[in-house]
C-alpha cells in the first residue's frame, strides 16, 4: 500500500510580504493618529461655534446697555455694556472680519457649523475604514508572527 502524502497546511505570505504588511500596518496607524488629531480640532472648532451662535441667538432678549460677559478665553471674563444687539462683526474668512446684522451673522455660523459637522462626519467614516484596514492587517501579520 502506498504511503498517502502528508496534507499540507495552506502556505501564507512570504517574508517580505509580512514586512510590507508589517509598514503598511504602520503607515496606517500614522494615518488613523493623523485623523484623529483632525477630528478633535474640528469637534473644538464646532463647539466654539455652536456656542456663539447661541450667543448671538440669545442677543434677541438683549437691548442696548444692558450688561453681559465678555470671554477673554481661558476661562475669564470681562463685564462690557452692550452697544447695539443688532449688529454683530463676524468672520468672512481669511481673516476678514464685517460688521452685519445680528441675524446674519447668526446664519454664517449655522452655515459653518454644518459645514465643521461635514467635516466630521466625513473624517469620522475616513477613520473608521482606515481602522478597519489597518484590523485586516493585524489579523494577517499576528497570525503568521504569532501576535
Amino acid at each position: 500500500m502506498a504511503e498517502r502524502p502528508a496534507a499540507q497546511a495552506p502556505k501564507g505570505p512570504s517574508e517580505q510580504e509580512l514586512r510590507e504588511l508589517a509598514l503598511r500596518g504602520e503607515s496606517l496607524r500614522q494615518q488613523l493618529s493623523a485623523l484623529d488629531a483632525q477630528r478633535e480640532y474640528v469637534g473644538e472648532v464646532l463647539m466654539e461655534t455652536r456656542r456663539s451662535l447661541l450667543t448671538l441667538e440669545n442677543l434677541e432678549k438683549t437691548r442696548q446697555g444692558d450688561e453681559i460677559l465678555v470671554p477673554l478665553g481661558a476661562g475669564a471674563f470681562v463685564h462690557a455694556a452692550l452697544a447695539d444687539p443688532t449688529r454683530a462683526l463676524a468672520s468672512l474668512g481669511s481673516g476678514v472680519h464685517a460688521e452685519l446684522p445680528t441675524a446674519e451673522a447668526a446664519s454664517r455660523l449655522r452655515s459653518r457649523a454644518e459645514s465643521l459637522e461635514k467635516t466630521a462626519d466625513a473624517l469620522a467614516r475616513d477613520a473608521s475604514s482606515v481602522a478597519d484596514e489597518l484590523a485586516r492587517i493585524n489579523a494577517i501579520v499576528e497570525q503568521f508572527y504569532g501576535g
